[in-house]
């Protein structure tokens, strides 16, 4: 996620056992590398269903995304040229999208955790 290189991020999933797994990542990119800031984003467990299922929705997902990623980058070329400041950066539900990310909570009377992967990706 981010916008430009200055305010960049990456999201690792990872199987997170009682905290530890998190914990050790964040102590080797933190303390021991000095690479970067480290923030656990939390989801439910999801019904997956069968591999087939979960693939098709990972195959789905990733054409989605390059769509999305085009429309956005095509909106945020259009709002710096309106706004006459090619730095300018959105808000997400006015914060920094970085700031959005870190705060995010999953929205359970929404996207309720115990409906299939598919169900969930075609809402």
């Amino acid at each position: 996620f981010g916008l430009d290189m200055e305010r960049c991020g990456w999201m690792v999933a990872a199987p997170n056992e009682r905290g530890s797994s998190f914990k050790t990542m964040q102590m080797e990119l933190e303390k021991n590398q000095m690479l970067c800031t480290s923030f656990q984003l939390r989801a439910p467990r999801f019904r997956v269903g069968t591999l087939d299922a979960l693939l098709s929705v990972s195959d789905r997902l990733a054409k989605d995304c390059k769509t999305v990623e085009a429309s956005v980058d095509k909106l945020l070329r259009q709002y710096r040229e309106l706004a006459g400041n090619d730095t300018i950066v959105p808000l997400v539900e006015n914060q920094a999208a970085d700031a959005y990310v870190r705060k995010f909570e999953w929205d359970e009377a929404r996207y309720a955790s115990g409906e299939s992967i598919k169900d969930i990706a075609a809402a």
